[in-house]
C-alpha cells in the first residue's frame, strides 16, 4: 500500500516551517511537493534533513517552483520535468502510477504550453495523477467572487481533462482550496488546487481521497492524497487446487 502524499502550495517555506513540520510529523507522508518555496536550493537540502527526507528534487533550471522530497523506502524514479511540472514513477508491479506535480502559471498561453506538454503522459501503461496548483477552474461553481473568469482558459483546461479521460478524486474538507485573504465583499474563494486521474489509477486504487487541510501562513490549503483500505478486502483469496 502507498503511503500519504503531501502537497501544498506553500507561498514561501520561512513563514511556513513551523506548521508544515507538525503537518509532516502528523501525517507521516512519504512524499512531500512543495510549491512556489521562495528559497534557495540550500534551504531545501537543509529542509530535506530536518524533515527526515532521504531525497530531493526540484524544477530548479526552469525556475524552481516545484520541490518534492521521499522517502527512501519508496522508489521513485524521474520521467520529466518543465517550468510548471515534474513527472515521477512512483512505486513498482501493480501499485505503480505516474504521479505529476504541477505549479501552473496564470496566462492562457502559459496553460496551453502545459497542456500540450502534459498531454505526453498518457503515453505508455502507467497509471496517472495530476496533482497541484493548477490555477485555473473548470467551472463557476469553483469559485466566488474576484476577477471575472476566463472562459476561454477555463475551456482549453475542461477539453484537456476530456481529451485525457480524467476524472477529479474524490475530496473531503472545504469546497474551496485558496482564498485572496480580502475582507468584505473584496473577499474571494476558488478550487485552484486539486488531483486529477485516470480511470485505470482507480482501478488499481478504488479507496483513494483527498482532503483540504485548514489553511495558515499561505493563501492555499494544503493536501493529503491517502490510499486508503478497502473495507472489505479480506486478504488474498484461497488457493484452491
Amino acid at each position: 500500500m502507498i503511503e500519504p502524499i503531501f502537497v501544498w502550495n506553500i507561498r514561501g517555506v520561512g513563514t511556513s516551517k513551523v506548521r508544515l513540520k507538525k503537518l509532516i510529523g502528523k501525517l507521516k507522508p512519504k512524499i512531500v511537493a512543495l510549491l512556489e518555496p521562495f528559497q534557495k536550493l540550500e534551504v531545501a537540502r537543509r529542509l530535506a534533513l530536518s524533515l527526515h527526507f532521504d531525497n530531493f528534487l526540484s524544477n530548479e533550471v526552469e525556475g524552481g517552483k516545484v520541490w518534492i522530497f521521499w522517502d527512501g523506502s519508496m522508489k521513485v524514479n524521474l520521467i520529466r520535468m518543465g517550468e510548471q511540472f515534474i513527472s515521477l514513477r512512483v512505486g513498482e508491479g501493480f501499485e505503480k502510477f505516474l504521479l505529476t506535480v504541477i505549479y501552473a502559471k496564470c496566462t492562457r498561453d502559459d496553460w496551453r504550453i502545459l497542456w500540450d506538454e502534459l498531454s505526453a503522459q498518457y503515453v505508455g501503461l502507467d497509471s496517472c495523477i495530476f496533482v497541484g496548483d493548477f490555477n485555473i477552474i473548470r467551472n463557476d461553481s469553483e469559485w466566488h467572487r474576484g476577477r471575472p473568469r476566463p472562459l476561454g482558459a477555463m475551456e482549453d483546461f475542461n477539453n484537456w481533462i476530456q481529451q485525457g479521460g480524467l476524472i477529479e478524486m474524490a475530496s473531503q474538507g472545504t469546497a474551496f482550496s485558496w482564498c485572496n485573504g480580502q475582507h468584505g465583499l473584496a473577499r474571494s474563494w476558488a478550487r485552484l488546487d486539486c488531483v486529477l486521474l485516470d480511470v485505470s489509477f482507480l482501478s488499481v486504487f478504488p479507496n483513494v481521497i483527498y482532503s483540504y487541510l485548514p489553511r495558515s501562513a499561505s493563501d492555499h490549503a494544503p493536501m493529503c492524497i491517502e490510499f486508503k483500505q478497502d473495507l472489505f478486502s479480506y486478504g488474498p483469496a484461497p488457493f484452491l487446487f
